[in-house]
């Protein structure tokens, strides 16, 4: 059950994330064309193709199309994201503890 639990909030995660993805890209696109009469359709569309996610969320903070606590959580979800993506960890704390000696990195 815990298993099942785990890969659902893993397949929500990443569905959102590519939802907003998807999102974003119409933002910059739509923002790039409007702000730029001389790039061609094709070049946006190319350009804003080629971003990563992060890259996206970077270019909509800096073009002001996200507020800064929108900004700040697309950072916290894309963060979610590559924990559920890449390392198939659902619960990745943001501070590790060593274990061995018993102090967290911060201290």
């Amino acid at each position: 059950m815990r298993q099942y639990r785990t890969e659902m909030l893993r397949g929500f995660v990443v569905y959102l994330q590519l939802a907003i993805q998807d999102l974003m890209k119409a933002l910059v696109f739509d923002f790039l064309v409007k702000q730029n009469h001389s790039l061609l359709k094709r070049e946006a569309i190319n350009a804003v193709d080629a971003m990563r996610s992060v890259d996206l969320i970077l270019w909509c903070g800096r073009m002001r199309l996200l507020t800064p606590r929108q900004y700040r959580q697309l950072l916290e979800l894309n963060r979610i994201r590559n924990a559920c993506a890449h390392k198939w960890i659902i619960d990745i704390p943001k501070q590790k503890k060593l274990i061995a000696k018993g102090i967290s990195e911060t201290s």
